[in-house]
This record gives C-alpha cells, structure tokens and sequence, in this order.
C-alpha cells in the first residue's frame, strides 16, 4: 500500500527553514530543554502572581479590621468617657443634696425640744432664730457676751437661780453652743427678764 503525506505544503516550508537555521542538527534534546526552562518560568510567574495576589487581599483583610478595632474602641471609650461624666453630674447632685440636707433645720422639732428643756416657772417673751449659713460649722464657736447670735431668746423667770437653771437647760440641747447670757434684770420679788444669745448648729431639731 502506497504511504501518503497528510502534511500541507507550507509544513515543509517551516521544517526547510528550521533544517536551514540549525544547519540540520537535530536539536531535539536541547529544544526540550528550552521548552522545560520556559514552562517553569512561567509556572514560577504564575506562582508569584497567586502569591502577590494573596499577600495583598491579606493585608487589605487585615487593614480593614484593624480599621475595625479602631472604630470599636473609638466607641468604647466615648461610652465610658459619657458615663464618667453621668457619674461625675449624679455625684455633684448628690454632694449638694447632702449638703443642703446636713444644714437643714427642723424647726418644728427645735420648739419642741425647746419646750421640754424649760423649766416650768419660765415663759419666753420673743425668740428668734436663724439656720447656719451654708458650709457653717455643725460646732460653731460661742457667740461674744452681749452680741446677737444664731439662736437668741428673752423671757422671764421667777429668780436668778431660774435664770440659772435656764441656762443649764439649754446646755442639755445639742444642737445649741456659745450659749451666753446677755442681760438680767429684776429685783424686789418681781420677775427677773433675761436675754440669752446661743449659736444654732446645722443639725438642730435632728
């Protein structure tokens, strides 16, 4: 059976040209060399690319969060800076409300322990009183003899020694200090008048 060549013609034109450059050496062995060299460059380029690639959406990912935990803790302490300052106000609130509590008087309970302390035989004529100022002292110092103090009453009793006693009284009440008799007056049998000047504590009536 007679062969036949299936090969175009400008096969032969391209294997003329090649036998042409090589001198007609067969490079077989080297050509699959050049040909390996070749494939592994490019596995190798393609090898760097994946891995560039990778590298870069890793940082990118890594970025990205950081940026994340940055927004995160920006949050967090502007909520711990907003209920520092919460604190801070209901703690001033409640400084003053403690402040202005310790220095309130009740009155009510200042006549009627006032009441009970005095002696029977002894009526009061004026009374007049007046809370500490704010940031007094709960001890004030005594009010100076014959000057008016927080805290000044005048009545009546029937002798000296009431008017004693009178002032012994008074010492009993805690809330009272400086307690000072400022004038007494009265002879022949008749009642003696009295003023007494005290200092009122921030406490009284409590």
């Amino acid at each position: 059976m007679r062969a036949v060549n299936l090969l175009p013609s400008d096969a032969y034109a391209t294997k003329r040209w090649w036998h042409g450059l090589t001198g007609g050496t067969d490079l077989g062995p080297a050509k699959n060399v050049v040909f390996g060299f070749a494939a592994a460059v490019g596995l190798v380029a393609v090898l760097l690319g994946v891995a560039y690639v990778h590298e870069r959406n890793l940082v990118h990912h890594r970025t990205a969060t950081l940026a994340s935990l940055n927004e995160r803790v920006a949050a967090a302490e502007a909520s711990v800076a907003a209920a520092r300052a919460a604190q801070a106000t209901a703690e001033s609130r409640l400084t003053a409300f403690t402040s202005l509590a310790s220095q309130r008087v009740v009155w009510e309970r200042v006549l009627v322990d006032l009441a009970h302390v005095l002696p029977g035989n002894t009526s009061l004529q004026t009374l007049t009183a007046a809370a500490p100022a704010a940031g007094a002292s709960a001890a004030p110092t005594a009010t100076p003899a014959g000057g008016p103090g927080g805290f000044n009453l005048a009545g009546s009793a029937g002798s000296q020694r009431g008017v004693a006693l009178v002032l012994d009284r008074l010492a009993l009440l805690p809330w009272l200090s400086g307690i000072t008799l400022q004038t007494s007056a009265g002879s022949g049998g008749a009642p003696v008048q009295f003023t007494i000047g005290a200092s009122l504590s921030s406490n009284g009536g409590k």
